[in-house]
């Protein structure tokens, strides 16, 4: 029940899933053997203490990080695992159960219970991504709490016991500070969301002022291209010259136009977003064909999540042609129906089998190499936390295969 507890534990502090494979079936029956011959040579609580450098190991193998990030997580394991430990095993001799064997049961079993039921609410995954964050005041936290673990594990594993005085003040601390450094983490995660999002509402402004400006610049220019259109005739005296140069001239003028509607959109960070991310994609070479058949102002969802998840599924769009012969075309559309909004983007590719697809949107799963596989997971995290549905399909268009992402976004009151 111990070793349980501890691959539970260590899967929560990654924030993954847990899967009884190969790896993690052989580190227990690693442990308990290993156990199993500490208790029989009678080599005491010091030795059974190494196991954790197994159990660093496993973490490396099995959740492919850096030395530094497993280190610390086998140290938060360590920290959670031993304070559940000492809590339990208190509860239990207050029960004055005269079979050591049968108390230790116990706890191990509390333990085990706590680890499974009540963990994953407590969000411990959240400890290991907090040791980063560079301040004085969570590096003395996890200093202090460092101390006194390695203290009771030194008292514990060495001594073979623990102070009473020290394990009823130390422990309190611990967790009052554990839970402090976490809320303090959550507070200053939200203050960098708020500024990241005001400084993209700043950026996307200025763009959506650039295109605004760029249209009334234009709209002054407008009777001038309409003059000089119908002037053609004086210079061209046959009707296929007319209408060679007609027509190109006006798909001129419909290309220095082209970003126009983007101002039908209804939302100003919006469209500045899609016209600057527009033009950088064409710098790409990539050409882009969008329409806009919606008014936004009834969506719920934040302007800088929606941003973040068409700024993911463009650049994909875009990043599959890299290698590719073929043109680049990415498409847009946004649709307006009674209750939802409809955001829809394609690219042409081969045809994808859908076990592949749902692959996407797994962490870690993209082809672009380690650690790269992110965006689609990421997306759908957004989608679940702000209700949204996120399909993924082949479409045939033209006798051509395209890859279509369809985002829906429910309108305000739709949602309530």
């Amino acid at each position: 029940m111990e070793e349980l507890s501890i691959i539970v534990c260590i899967h929560r502090i990654f924030g993954r899933k847990i899967k009884f494979d190969r790896r993690t079936i052989s580190l227990i029956i690693f442990q308990v053997c290993i156990l199993s011959l500490v208790n029989y040579w009678g080599l005491g609580k010091g030795a059974a203490g190494f196991t954790f450098v197994f159990i660093f190991i496993y973490c490396k193998i099995q959740f492919k990080v850096k030395f530094v990030s497993c280190a610390v997580s086998v140290f938060f394991l360590s920290i959670i695992v031993t304070a559940l430990q000492f809590i339990c095993l208190l509860l239990t001799s207050v029960v004055m159960l005269d079979n050591e064997g049968l108390r230790v049961m116990i706890a191990d079993a509390a333990v085990l219970f706590f680890c499974v039921v009540l963990l994953p609410r407590f969000k411990v995954d959240k400890l290991r991504k907090n040791a980063w964050l560079r301040s004085k005041y969570s590096t003395g936290v996890f200093g202090f709490v460092g101390i006194v673990m390695v203290i009771l594990l030194v008292q514990d594993k060495m001594l073979e016991g623990i102070q009473a005085e020290f394990f009823i003040f130390a422990v309190p601390a611990v967790f009052v500070l554990t839970l402090s450094i976490g809320k303090w983490a959550e507070s200053q995660e939200r203050i960098k969301k708020i500024e990241e999002e005001m400084d993209s509402h700043i950026h996307q402004q200025e763009k959506y002022s650039e295109l605004l400006q760029k249209v009334r610049l234009r709209q002054h220019e407008f009777k001038n291209h309409l003059t000089a259109i119908f002037s053609t005739h004086y210079t061209y005296k046959t009707y296929e010259q007319l209408v060679e140069v007609q027509k190109e001239y006006c798909n001129k003028l419909l290309g220095e136009n082209k970003y126009n509607s983007l101002l039908l959109i209804g939302d100003d960070v919006l469209a500045g977003f899609l016209y600057g991310k527009f033009q950088e994609m064409e710098e790409c070479g990539v050409q882009i064909e969008y329409g806009i058949h919606a008014n936004l102002e009834e969506i719920e969802v934040p302007d800088y999540y929606l941003i973040e998840i068409l700024g993911i599924l463009l650049d994909n769009a875009a990043e599959a042609y890299q290698g590719s012969k073929q043109p680049k075309t990415v498409s847009l559309s946004i649709v307006q129906e009674e209750n939802y909004y409809c955001f829809t983007i394609r690219n042409r590719s081969e045809y994808v089998p859908y076990s592949k697809m749902e692959q996407w949107f797994q962490m870690d799963a993209s082809s672009k190499g380690k650690g790269r596989g992110l965006g689609l997971y990421y997306v759908k995290t957004l989608c679940s936390e702000w209700k949204m549905d996120i399909h993924c399909e082949n479409i045939e268009i033209s006798q051509k295969n395209w890859i279509q992402f369809t985002l829906i976004v429910k309108k305000a009151d739709s949602q309530k």
